[in-house]
């Protein structure tokens, strides 16, 4: 099977927090355990290529990488990526803290900040409603289907398949790629998570539908979310106040089953959707699930092409060009010759008429997907005041 998330820069174990930091040159733990209770800020010194970086445990999500490490001035490739791996895992840090400042209880797991936040779901509502208020949380739209399991208790609703949704359709059009199976044959799921500065940004221009998109870009307006910024007491970047920019979560999960332990994931109880598809009707059912793989995005008044930070699940699959380390995996199997090309995309890979439909508009065919992608124009690459 290809790798997982093959061009992810991090390995992690989501659950106990021993993290391998890549491409630093020793490994550095950061335990957690004890009473849930607010984490006093804790930090370490690491060593990567020239320069020393500090991992910060605390609640306080980077607004932008911190180049200052790089005393002598020289800005190689290596020791900017230094940079940047330590504004990664700062960011994952603070954004997998509780809502209440705590790290870890003594399962050493807990419920996370960025779990709070929107989900694609909630804001792109059945019919196109209005989610709510900017500044507002919206509730949580629950499929009737779930309904029916009686009391849901909260819990949220995932129903996403495909890693790359159609936000119209984004449980079912990613079918046409094939959905991720995991080593237990079920089907990993996916969901978006958008913080309250991009909310608000959606909310306040009602981009949240169809009418409403149309409407902004009919003005003259082009998408253009709030930059994170430092405090700047000169005013020429930022607020004396600083801000915190637009970031989003994209998170996959797999059902924890067969001889899986849920200690050793990120674990939550989650109502596992399955919209109606051809002729098998919707579904839903109460699954513990596990998170396997963790992308942060961040727009930064450096960067407004969007930062990208990748994890995953130490456990996924065996690391590209080393021997394999461990009995199971989620998305192998080892000493299986023949069961292994499950997630390979199917052939071919994109339909015909796709191809045809993408050349009449300009278009790029996406083979991976089996859609079109408009050529990138470099839209966002400014930011909103």
């Amino acid at each position: 099977m290809k790798r997982i998330l093959a061009a992810a820069i991090f390995i992690a174990v989501l659950v106990g927090l021993y993290f391998t930091l890549m491409p630093a040159t020793k490994e550095t733990v950061l335990a957690s355990g004890g009473a849930a209770t607010p984490t006093a800020q804790t930090t370490a010194q690491v060593q990567c290529a020239a320069t020393t970086q500090t991992l910060i445990n605390g609640t306080t999500i980077p607004a932008i990488p911190d180049f200052g490490s790089i005393t002598d001035g020289d800005f190689s490739l290596d020791n900017l990526q230094c940079a940047f791996d330590s504004y990664s895992w700062n960011s994952f840090l603070a954004l997998n803290h509780s809502p209440d400042g705590a790290f870890g209880d003594k399962s050493g797991d807990n419920e996370t900040v960025w779990e709070t936040w929107a989900e694609s779901s909630d804001i792109f509502l059945t019919g196109g409603a209005d989610p709510g208020a900017a500044g507002a949380t919206p509730p949580r739209e629950i499929p009737d289907e779930c309904k029916a399991l009686g009391d849901t208790k909260g819990l949220r609703v995932i129903s996403q398949i495909g890693k790359h949704p159609d936000l119209l359709e984004e449980a079912t059009q990613p079918f046409n790629s094939g959905p991720l199976i995991d080593t237990n044959g079920w089907y990993s799921r996916f969901a978006i998570s958008v913080n309250q500065p991009m909310y608000d940004y959606i909310t306040e221009n009602q981009l949240y539908n169809k009418a409403g998109q149309a409407a902004f870009s009919q003005a003259g307006n082009a998408v253009n979310f709030t930059c994170s910024c430092d405090p700047d007491a000169t005013g020429s970047k930022c607020s004396p106040q600083g801000q915190q920019g637009a970031m989003m979560v994209k998170a996959a999960w797999k059902v924890i089953a067969g001889t899986d332990v849920a200690a050793d994931f990120h674990a939550t109880e989650a109502l596992v959707y399955t919209p109606a598809l051809n002729d098998k009707p919707a579904s839903c059912e109460i699954q513990q699930m596990g998170l396997v793989g963790f992308h942060i995005g961040h727009k930064t008044i450096n960067d407004p092409q969007w930062l990208w930070s990748t994890f995953e699940h130490v456990a996924n699959v065996p690391e590209a060009g080393r021997p394999q380390s461990r009995a199971s995996y989620n998305y192998f199997q080892p000493d299986c010759e023949d069961c292994n090309d499950v997630n390979t995309p199917p052939s071919p890979t994109m339909e015909p008429a796709c191809a045809t439909g993408c050349a009449e508009h300009g278009q790029k065919p996406d083979r991976a997907i089996h859609s079109c992608h408009r050529p990138y124009r470099g839209h966002e690459h400014s930011c909103a005041k």
